[in-house]
């Protein structure tokens, strides 16, 4: 991560990090703005009908005995303002979520496609031992990044019925699974695609490992702006390192 980071500070780098951002930001903000009434409707429509739930299911909180008294109209206001509130707190939260998630999606598929193809390039400057030369077809990677997406999908999806520790679970899963899907573009025309196979089934505690740093990069402030660069690069160091202890 220590030479990652070095390498994300160059200026060519920091400005595609930062264009990558920008595109992601602006393209769904402006998706948002512009359907901003039904998205605002239906995390309203979401969040009553939790609300709604929550009340026919614990219809005790809105118990109308003792309202005549002082102290029960105190309690059925209070507890009607704090439903409002929870109200519009899950609506903005609705609307928030899958913002930042499409935002955090859109830089993940813009580095993929777009940035590691030159990160692989610079990073490979420090290791003269390694030489492109392997035979790799676009539609091999295609059916690998595919199968990890649809990996990773199915997992979560399963994960959501697994009660208490399901959001580590899933936190996890989507760690590991957004490491190991840079693995084929770190090693595209150094490795066949059994060999990318063979080396993420190898390594999959260290790029477990490595998907839990790229999240913490991602929460640093600032630093989480050089999180695409330093996500591409830290994962082509690893698989470079580890190829040249194998041609050692």
């Amino acid at each position: 991560m220590r030479l990652a980071f070095r390498d994300s500070l160059k200026p060519k780098v920091v400005f595609h990090s930062l264009v990558i951002w920008l595109v992601s930001l602006i393209f769904w903000g402006l998706i948002f703005y512009w359907q901003w009434d039904k998205i605002s409707q239906a995390a309203g429509a979401v969040s009553g009908l939790v609300t709604a739930t929550i009340y026919f299911s614990f219809p005790h909180l809105l118990d109308s005995s003792g309202v005549a008294t002082a102290d029960g109209i105190v309690s059925r206001v209070t507890t009607f303002l704090f439903a409002v509130g929870g109200f519009y707190v899950l609506m903005y939260i609705l609307v928030a979520l899958p913002f930042v998630l499409l935002v955090l999606l859109s830089v993940r598929v813009l580095l993929e496609v777009f940035l590691m193809k030159y990160v692989q390039k610079r990073t490979l400057t420090r290791y003269p031992e390694i030489e492109k030369g392997a035979q790799s077809k676009w539609l091999d990677g295609l059916r690998l990044s595919s199968g990890n997406n649809v990996k990773a999908w199915l997992i979560t999806f399963f994960c959501l019925f697994i009660p208490v520790v399901n959001g580590v679970v899933i936190l996890l899963v989507g760690c590991y699974f957004g490491a190991k899907s840079l693995v084929g573009d770190a090693l595209e025309d150094l490795a066949t695609t059994q060999e990318v196979k063979q080396f993420a089934r190898e390594n999959r505690l260290a790029i477990l490992v490595l998907g839990l740093l790229h999240l913490g990069v991602l929460l640093i402030p600032f630093v989480g702006l050089l999180a695409p660069a330093i996500m591409g690069s830290s994962v082509c160091h690893f698989c470079f390192r580890a190829k040249g202890r194998q041609l050692a």
